[in-house]
């Protein structure tokens, strides 16, 4: 099959789970197919970094480049502020704004135009303003990774003041309009986790609905072993994420000062992009590192003890739990922190809701190193058998393989 995938957003630096799905979905798709790739860029060092991670992988690749492309921060500041004045006056998402500020649709349809594509990967659902244009002969697929009435869900259990609250209200019900136009319009919807797939199956039955966990390449992981430290404590995590951002505030605020009453020698380790400055000053603990971005995570990870991982809200894919679990590396953390990975409690680690559960269970494994041991052998087995990429890609490779035998079969009879 020749296949196109779409990103909306630059590859590089690989720094979310989105980045890590997309390219583990281009290597994956790329053994048994002919696979193109086409996404928005907006600096030169992201797209040479993406020209030389790709490859192996892909036949051709189509970056294009966003309104911002090498534009002095004046313009950008210009630019950002087109699209917020945009954003509050339609019901667009401003992802959605940013794409036509590229004019991305046009130039897609261009690349789909002169390819003879079988199918067409978007990732996010709102890149379904692009599906009405496509020929019906394409297999179109979205990615949906996050749910519009997961956002809802959030959105209904937090404070907002009283202006702000208004126009995200009005804001999400309009994207869960989109979402749904754009849900019936694909072949087939992939959603990453079950209770995104339970959402879909029970709002569109109508929909071809897939679940596919966020498979991963984790053989140096799983291969890497480093010398225990049972004092270090690890969170890891994209800060720009504000769910993350939120559990790192608790941790430094209550369950780290916990677990130090029990163990003066322990090590807070602080790994992810984007640390959050305004809230790390507010906290001087001298046992504390924050590396920010790294390009290796295996050295800072895999001495840890055990990762804390205490959301409270939030939606996804845990897919960073993934990478900790296939270091060896135990998690407690709450159940909406191991949403969607099906971790084991008291298996690959422990679900803990209070503070003072967190603490217990968290120091009850930095303790024991037999108990932490056991742990660290079931967490890389778990993940190992669950989270290739043969566990997961080819699941989607076979369900995309199957439309396009059973659409070009109706198309064969509709001719004849």
């Amino acid at each position: 099959m020749n296949i196109l995938i779409i990103y909306s957003g630059p590859l590089d630096p690989m720094i979310g789970m989105s980045q890590v799905l997309v390219f583990n979905q281009i290597k994956y798709l790329s053994i048994h197919n002919k696979v193109d790739f086409a996404n928005l860029v907006s600096r030169k060092t992201s797209l040479e970094a993406t020209l030389k991670r790709l490859e192996p992988y892909v036949n051709s690749y189509y970056p294009i480049k966003s309104k911002s492309w090498e534009k002095k921060k004046f313009f950008r500041a210009i630019f950002l502020a087109l699209r917020k004045i945009i954003f509050y006056l339609s019901k667009k998402p401003m992802e959605e704004i940013t794409l036509e500020f590229a004019n991305f649709k046009k130039k897609i349809l261009r690349i789909i135009e002169i390819n003879k594509y079988d199918v067409i990967i978007l990732h996010y659902w709102y890149m379904g303003y692009i599906l009405k244009n496509l020929p019906s002969s394409k297999i179109k697929v979205i990615i949906a990774h996050d749910l519009v009435e997961e956002f809802i869900e959030v959105f209904n259990k937090s404070n907002y003041k009283e202006i702000k609250k208004l126009i995200l209200k009005r804001q999400l019900q309009s994207d869960l309009q989109k979402q749904n136009k754009y849900f019936k319009q694909s072949d087939l919807v992939v959603v990453v986790s079950n209770k995104g797939k339970e959402i879909v199956e029970s709002k569109m039955p109508e929909v071809n609905v897939v679940l596919n966990e966020i498979g991963q390449d984790l053989s140096e992981f799983l291969e890497y072993n480093i010398p225990v430290d049972m004092h270090s404590i690890l969170f890891y995590g994209s800060l720009s994420n504000h769910f993350n951002k939120a559990a790192l505030e608790r941790i430094l605020d209550k369950i780290y000062p916990g677990i130090l009453a029990l163990d003066s020698e322990a090590k807070l380790v602080i790994v992810g992009s984007n640390p959050p400055k305004e809230l790390l000053k507010n906290y001087n603990y001298p046992l504390m590192t924050v590396t920010g971005y790294v390009d290796d995570i295996k050295p800072f990870i895999g001495k840890c003890a055990v990762m804390l991982l205490p959301l409270e809200r939030g939606s996804g894919f845990r897919g960073r739990a993934v990478e900790v679990m296939a270091l060896g590396v135990p998690i407690v953390g709450t159940r909406n922190g191991f949403l969607c990975t099906d971790i084991q409690d008291g298996i690959q680690g422990y679900y803990a809701e209070t503070d003072k559960e967190i603490i217990q269970k968290a120091y009850m494994i930095m303790k024991n190193p037999g108990l932490r041991k056991q742990m660290s052998d079931e967490c890389r087995k778990f993940v190992k058998n669950k989270y290739s990429l043969e566990a997961t890609y080819g699941k989607l490779e076979q369900e995309i393989k199957n439309l396009y035998y059973l659409k070009h079969k109706s198309l064969n009879q509709d001719n004849f």
